[in-house]
Order: structure tokens, then C-alpha cells, then sequence
């Protein structure tokens, strides 16, 4: 089997499974993948790949990432419950929809600098997760604390409102107690 880099290094691997411990480029560093990167095209006189163009690069970080950030995921139990009621997700507790407005209001990659930030990732299982955003019941507030409180660092650090945010949408257990 190969793995591949987004620089265009390739690499054998024994066995047909992907490797399970972490392959490192000997070149730049990055992580290595099973995924070929797409390139610009052939030169027909070599026969050989051209450089990869920048998207591509882009798309095999990205693709890394996501995996890297739901495999951590699965092997914990909800945050909510404690138990495992389904198949525990990671859920974004600062939204997608939130990030990618910031993102472009700074002027930076949502995908590659935000989207999969494990700051921003608490382990939920599918029927808390769905009670959540059915607004059936909110996760509370004391479960960030407890399972990824650096999600307030990053939103205070990112701005725009989106502390309020939090405040909103995740209620204080004495506030839902008054109410």
C-alpha cells in the first residue's frame, strides 16, 4: 500500500490496511494519507505528475483533519449523559454557520483554521446531540466547562459576538431553574 503527502512524496507501507500510527513526510513534515492529492495534469514527455496544485494540498489537510478530529471522538462517551446513547458525534459547539461568518469577516480559511479546531469540539451522542439542536433540550452550560472549557478562550479570542453566543444557546442551570 502507499501513503502520499500533499507535497507529492509517496511512500510503501506493509499490508493492505492503513498504518495506524501517525507517518510524517520526510520532506516537509505534514502527515500522510491514503488519499492521492490531485495534481495539475501529466507532462506527457515524462510521464510524471506535476507539482500538486495549492487546492489540492489545501484539501488533504483539510480531509486530515476531519478524520483526525472524529476518530478522537468516537472512542469517548457523551458528554451529556455520560452513557452512550448512539454513536457519539462530535458536535461543534460554537456552529459551523457562526465560524464561517467570522471567518469571513477576518478575512481568513474557515476550512483549514477553524472548522476542525479541537478547541471548538465536545463528544455528544447522536440522541443528546439531536434533543440539542431539536431545542428539546440544550446542552447546559456546566458540560462545557467540564469537557472543553478552552471553547470560551476561543470565542473571546475570535470576538464578534460570539460569547453572547455561547451564552444563549447553552443556558446556566440556574437560570433554567428560575425559569
Amino acid at each position: 500500500m502507499k501513503v502520499y503527502c500533499a507535497c507529492g512524496a509517496e511512500k510503501k507501507v506493509k499490508g493492505w490496511e492503513p498504518p495506524r500510527e501517525e507517518l510524517r513526510c520526510e520532506d516537509c513534515l505534514r502527515l500522510m494519507s491514503t488519499f492521492r492529492p490531485r495534481t495539475k495534469g501529466i507532462d506527457r514527455k515524462s510521464k510524471k505528475a506535476s507539482e500538486p496544485s495549492r487546492p489540492a494540498v489545501e484539501e488533504v489537510e483539510i480531509l486530515l483533519a476531519q478524520a483526525e478530529w472524529a476518530r478522537e471522538v468516537r472512542k469517548l462517551p457523551c458528554a451529556v449523559c455520560g452513557k452512550r446513547c448512539g454513536v457519539t458525534r462530535g458536535h461543534h459547539v460554537l456552529y459551523q454557520q457562526w465560524l464561517e461568518s467570522v471567518a469571513k469577516t477576518l478575512g481568513i480559511d474557515f476550512d483549514l483554521l477553524l472548522r476542525w479546531d479541537k478547541r471548538n469540539r465536545l463528544p455528544v451522542g447522536d440522541r443528546c446531540h439531536d434533543r440539542h439542536h431539536d431545542a428539546v433540550e440544550r446542552i447546559p452550560r456546566a458540560v462545557l466547562v467540564k469537557h472543553c472549557p478552552e471553547v470560551f478562550a476561543m470565542a473571546a479570542e475570535l470576538g464578534h459576538g460570539l460569547e453572547r453566543r455561547l451564552t444563549d444557546t447553552y443556558p446556566d442551570a440556574l437560570a433554567k431553574a428560575a425559569a
